[in-house]
């Protein structure tokens, strides 16, 4: 059940729900912020990355949560992650870059998952697969 009325429902990586989202978003210039917090394989954030970058506002932040497994350093047997997506969307994104300050007193479960898209950069990522195949709904 809904918690908000019009509220998408669906996988992060569905088009149709990124059709509902981009309704949603503010005309009036206020920060829009994305946190990712689903599916925490590798393909998954990656396609999450590639798609919902786009919507974060110059100055804001695109938080990419749990990049600690796969040995970051818990959970040595998980297989590529968070960590690994961000290290590749960051290759083709220079409009993001971490910002370290966030991750307080030294100790998160987010490392470098803390993205913050440059002052001055452009809203508007084009989208990309880099070879992933997006998911079925």
């Amino acid at each position: 059940m809904s918690t908000f009325p019009g509220e998408p429902h669906g996988s992060s990586t569905d088009p149709a729900v990124h059709a509902q989202l981009e309704a949603m978003l503010p005309s009036d210039g206020a920060h829009v912020l994305v946190v990712l917090d689903s599916d925490h394989s590798y393909a998954h954030v990656l396609s999450e990355l590639l798609t919902l970058s786009r919507f974060v506002t110059p100055g804001s932040y695109l938080l990419v949560e749990d990049t600690n497994v796969n040995g970051h350093p818990v959970l040595p047997d998980f297989g590529p992650g968070p960590m690994e997506a961000v290290i590749e969307f960051l290759d083709t994104s220079p409009e993001f870059v971490i910002d370290a300050r966030r991750e307080a007193f030294y100790f998160t479960m987010h490392p470098k998952g803390f993205l913050q898209r440059q002052p001055g950069q452009s809203s508007h990522v084009e989208v990309t697969t880099l070879g992933i195949e997006p998911e079925s709904a």
